[in-house]
């Protein structure tokens, strides 16, 4: 016996199809209908209940003709009107032969124009606009061109911003000199002493002794300090006993020394005598604070200096300060000796 075939998922589905022979049975003629058409019969469903492995429709020679749609019938069972599609026109959309021509020549007249108008504006210009660019270039460099001041200047004032720049230029030149270098090295290590001395007070481990210590150095450099000022002015202050300087950033006081002074103020000596005290002028204050504040205003500092246990630390250069100040000053012949050029 051949082998069952495998059971299918739908083996447990049973429908009834109706399957339609393509010719009638032979044994039983096909029964008509009223219209006269044979009336299709019902099949029984294909055995054991399973379904057909393919769909199985009528043939051809059995279905019936689909007959046309019939029109909606209106109210009355009249047929509805309906409008009937305009009638082809094969020319419409397209234009004649000349139509076609009378567009090309005015093209070709459209373009001929165009051409003929740049290149007239190219020759002759009649707008005049390259004239107008040349003027309105021309305006620009005239108004980029600083105008003059025609007006008169003030003499006074002329003659002080002479000396300003005169002074300023001699600045660059004292820096290079040994006599302002002996001041800044004086200046430079007056703030480093004071620095380690206000690290001391901050260091909590200490001892007071040392920090007494590091102030006494701060009051001996100080006078280092001022005496290295007094002996780089008496450099450029020769010959011009007397002569006030002024402070060179005030304008009111350049503008009335002008003023009182007149060309002088442009001589060598006066100008080279302004800027060593306007490069003093710069230190000094920094250096007087801690004379006129700091010892002051804090205790601990200012009884150092009272204290005789450190006087002799700052007591010769106090000493060498206190003769260079004096009338006239005096000087150490050491340190003559060093900021000779």
């Amino acid at each position: 016996m051949p082998p069952k075939p495998a059971p299918r998922d739908d083996d447990e589905v049973v429908e009834d199809y109706e399957v339609f022979d393509e010719q009638p049975s032979n044994k039983r003629p096909a029964a008509k209908s009223g219209a006269g058409q044979p009336v299709l019969r019902k099949q029984p469903s294909v055995a054991g209940g399973r379904k057909p492995t393919a769909p199985m429709r009528p043939g051809s020679a059995s279905r019936q003709a689909v007959a046309p749609a019939v029109p909606e019938i209106g109210g009355e069972g009249e047929a509805a009107e309906y409008e009937q599609p305009p009638a082809y026109d094969p020319n419409k959309g397209k234009i004649s032969a000349k139509s076609a021509k009378q567009i090309w020549f005015i093209c070709i007249a459209i373009t001929v124009l165009g051409l003929g108008a740049v290149g007239a504006d190219i020759a002759f210009d009649p707008l005049g606009r390259r004239n107008k660019g040349q003027q309105i270039n021309s305006n620009n460099k005239a108004g980029n061109t600083a105008k003059k001041d025609n007006r008169p200047k003030d003499p006074v004032s002329e003659l002080a911003e002479n000396f300003n720049r005169s002074v300023g230029m001699e600045m660059s030149r004292l820096r290079q000199k040994k006599p302002f270098k002996f001041y800044q090295t004086a200046f430079n290590k007056f703030v480093g002493t004071r620095s380690m001395a206000y690290d001391a007070m901050a260091d909590e481990g200490t001892s007071k002794a040392a920090r007494e210590q590091a102030w006494a150095e701060v009051y001996n450099d100080y006078y280092q300090a001022q005496y290295a000022k007094n002996l780089f002015m008496s450099v450029y202050r020769q010959g011009m006993e007397g002569v006030e300087t002024i402070t060179l950033k005030d304008e009111e006081a350049r503008l009335r020394l002008a003023k009182e002074k007149g060309d002088a103020i442009l001589k060598e000596d006066f100008v080279r005598l302004q800027a060593a005290a306007t490069l003093v002028d710069a230190w000094s204050s920094e250096v007087n604070q801690f004379w006129t504040s700091y010892r002051k205003s804090d205790k601990f500092i200012g009884g150092i200096f009272e204290d005789d246990r450190y006087k002799p630390v700052f007591k010769a250069s106090k000493d060498k300060f206190e003769k260079s100040a004096g009338e006239p000053p005096a000087f150490d012949p050491a340190d003559l000796d060093a900021i000779k050029e």
